[in-house]
Parts: C-alpha cells; structure tokens; sequence
C-alpha cells in the first residue's frame, strides 16, 4: 500500500484501500465483521464467510490476523474515536514489516545569513534531524461466559464497542500522558522540559485557578500560551486544538462571571477546538513545581491538571495495519467462560516540538 495519512474528517482508510480490493472481499465486508469473527472463532456454526476471512492470517501462536480490508475499518474508527485525532493529529498506517521507522523532524528553524560580495559568508545552523518510531504492543483480555456469546443478539456490537473504544482510549494516554517504563511510549506529559516548551504554575499560590470564585478570567493564560506558541513561530490560525480532561472542559464551557454572565473564549481563542479527553489524568502534578520537594518527580493533589494545545497536525500516529485476535478456552473453561484477546501495535512521533505547548499544573475545584 502506499504512504497514506489520515486526519479526522478526512476520507476514510477502508475508501482508499477499497480501490484495490478483489470483487470476493468487497462482497465479504458486508457480512463479516470483527465482532462476526470473534464469535466465529469459539462457535463453529458461525464460522463460513469468516473462517474464510481468517484463514490466510493465522500465525504460529495460534492466533488470527484481522485482513487487512476489515483492519482498515477498524483503524478509521480509531481515528474517529481518538481525542488525539481530533484535536488534528495524523495517523500513520504502518505497512511495511521494519522495526523502528525513521522519519525527518524540524529540529529548528535555520539562520540566515547576509554573505558580502566574493565572500561566502559562512555557513547556516543544520536545521534537520531525525525520529523514530518503534511500535510498542497494546494488548486487551475480554472474557466472556459461553452462555453470553451464544445468546446475546448483539454481542458482535458489544465487542466491536469494546475493542474501538479501549484501543483509542490506549493510543489516547500513550500520546498525551504515557510512560517512563520501556514496554510503553513516553507521553507528551512526560517528555522532559528541555524538549517540550511547558508553562508551569505555581501550586503555592495558584495563579491559574479555573474557579469562577477566585479567578476573574480563565483564558487569560490559555492567551498567554498563545503567546508563548507565536514566539515559537506557531501562527494563531495553525493552532488546531487544545486537549483537556472533561472536567476542565466542562468547567471552562460552563464558566460565567461576577454578574452570572457566562464568559466566552477571546477571539483569539475562539476558533480553537476544546477536545476533551478521560486519559489526561487528574491529581497528578508534574515534576518540576515548587510544591514538590523533588523537582523531577510527580506527585498526588486530587484537584490538578494539565492542558496541551498547538498545532496537533505534527503528532503523528503510527499504527500496524495488523490487529491480532487469540481466543482464550482453556485457561478460563474453569469457570465456563471464554476470552479473547487483542493486539495491535502503535508508537508515535512529534515532527516539530515547537508546535505544541504544555499548561501544567492547573488548579481545577473537581468536587463542584
């Protein structure tokens, strides 16, 4: 396949691939789904369009490949699911077998120089560098009874449900918040400060507190983050969206002033897309704070967050065009039930950190 990139709201993977689909698997899409596929795969009279969907995808573990049409549906539902995708992020689908993917990243923006005549006049700063992505394995377990998936009528929807959700909510936090540990993406959250611009606050005496009791006007430093954002030659109108947990959206959507006026966003702020998203975590303020006796470590205080904004077009996603399904007897018969399990592989990458900006450490009354 060739290098194809997706955007939410653009044209979907499965209608770029459809073109070269043979007439056999055009005709398949319309019966055979992952949730088809899961039943089929613990109850032989199902299994007929899907066992020949399957088929060419077993792997020496004993689990199955989701063909690459019926991933394609699945990878645009990520992509319509994902705050990340929403807030402009791209996504990558990953065909090629390799381990690490190597792409060229804006390091900063070069010199210019004013050489005289017959003199060359030096040379500018290297301006390019490079960045990988090494797919990291996401791994979900559904157990089941056998009584549920013989005789629920719809228990191909509830796993279709369940697989696009937690997989979206995986890409979601690995992005946003992420991991120090090896087996997982180091997040956006934990990038260190020397690399992500950040606007720390200071917990001791809250001076970013979205409480419509002590602050007057919440989007006065969400303005200043624009400031910051345009000093780093990030045009107003390339900003395509600020990602926050719910309850911070709600509160700013929600916010009114001292006359019970509500308070909309400035003009500068008002075309920006507020994405909220449940994987940006609360109580969790980020090393580096005077609260914190030890400056690169995190700690708890239940009514702290953070806000991420920026051009989100330089997040990309990449993601294997392989989702892999193992069904689970044995270890859960036991109990008369039945698992599957799922796969699928992700990293992602910032093509220019300048493009985004972190608000860390925001106050946030989450008991109102």
């Amino acid at each position: 396949m060739s290098y194809i990139k997706l955007r939410h709201g653009d044209d979907s993977l499965m209608k770029q691939v459809w073109p070269s689909l043979d007439d056999e698997c055009k005709q398949r899409i319309d019966k055979v789904n992952l949730g088809t596929i899961v039943r089929a795969l613990h109850n032989a009279k199902y299994q007929t369009d899907e066992t020949r969907a399957m088929s060419v995808g077993v792997d020496a573990q004993g689990g199955y490949i989701v063909p690459e049409y019926l991933a394609a549906g699945f990878i645009d539902a990520l992509v319509e699911q994902s705050a990340v995708m929403r807030a402009g992020g791209t996504m990558l689908p990953l065909t090629a077998q390799a381990a690490t993917y190597k792409y060229a990243q804006l390091a900063d923006l070069p010199s210019v120089i004013y050489p005289g005549e017959g003199t060359t006049g030096g040379d500018t700063d290297f301006t390019l560098s490079q960045v990988s992505m090494t797919p990291y394995t996401a791994r979900i377990t559904i157990p089941y009874t056998v009584e549920l998936l013989e005789d629920s009528q719809n228990i191909e929807q509830v796993i279709q449900t369940a697989l696009r959700h937690a997989f979206s909510n995986a890409i979601d936090h690995a992005v946003l918040v992420g991991s120090t540990a090896a087996t997982q993406p180091t997040g956006i959250l934990k990038l260190p400060s020397t690399t992500l611009n950040s606007t720390e606050f200071d917990l001791s005496g809250n001076p970013y507190n979205i409480d419509p009791a002590t602050q007057s006007n919440p989007w006065y430093h969400l303005c200043g983050a624009m400031g910051k954002l345009r000093l780093q030659n990030v045009m107003p109108e390339s900003v395509t969206g600020m990602v926050m947990h719910p309850n911070t959206w709600s509160k700013l959507e929600g916010y009114y002033d001292i006359n019970l006026q509500h308070l909309p966003p400035p003009p500068l702020l008002s075309g920006i897309r507020r994405i909220p998203s449940n994987q940006l975590d609360i109580g969790v303020c980020e090393g580096g704070s005077v609260a914190s006796s030890d400056a690169t470590s995190d700690y708890y205080d239940a009514n702290y967050t953070s806000i991420l904004m920026g051009n989100w077009n330089d997040v990309v996603i990449g993601v294997r065009q392989q989702l892999r399904l193992q069904p689970l007897r044995e270890l859960y018969m036991p109990n008369y039930q039945l698992a599957l399990q799922a796969s699928m592989r992700f990293d992602y990458m910032i093509l220019h950190y300048d493009s985004l900006i972190r608000l860390r450490n925001i106050y946030v009354d989450f008991t109102t």
